[in-house]
């Protein structure tokens, strides 16, 4: 361990960093459903899960478009919701592809700047309400549930109060 290479304050930013890594995993899993694979083999495992990855950042890509246009915030608008729309238009569009929709009629974009041009155009009027995530109405009492754990957090540990000493009297 090298404290001059690897300093405790950069450890530490990176490591708080962990929990937005893990809401990606999680949600990813979740809106793609990882819970089951469509192969057995590692390279299948790999190819399933770095493809819900990529479905992921077109989500969020597309979900920034939304959010710039709607001028919401984007974490308002439902990955999963938006997820499933999208599903169902890229599964109409392969029933045209197979009905024989001629592929030569699809523009495509020569440059990114001419794809930025094309999202905000064909992403700027489109809007459903069905894609607002869900809040809850009913404020809920958070109860404190006793701690058994057997490990501590270092970021627990750091947020965790300063017990003072007792006083002594004489």
């Amino acid at each position: 361990m090298d404290a001059e290479l690897y300093p405790a304050e950069d450890l530490l930013n990176h490591y708080l960093q962990r929990w937005g890594i893990e809401q990606v995993f999680q949600k990813v899993t979740e809106v793609f459903h990882l819970q089951g694979l469509i192969g057995g083999t590692p390279k299948a495992t790999i190819f399933q899960f770095a493809f819900c990855l990529l479905l992921y950042n077109l989500i969020q890509v597309i979900r920034g478009y939304l959010a710039t246009h709607q001028q919401r915030e984007t974490e308002t608008i439902s990955v999963e919701n938006l997820f499933l729309d999208v599903h169902r238009q890229l599964t109409a569009w392969s029933v045209l592809v197979e009905a024989g929709l001629p592929l030569d009629d699809i523009p495509v974009a020569p440059n990114l700047t001419a794809l930025a041009r094309r999202l905000h155009k064909l992403l700027g009027p489109v809007w459903s309400d069905r894609w607002i995530k869900a809040t809850n109405k009913i404020r809920r009492a958070h109860l404190p549930r006793p701690h058994d754990r057997t490990h501590g957090s270092v970021y627990r540990i750091l947020r965790a109060p300063v017990a003072q000493p007792p006083k002594l009297s004489c």
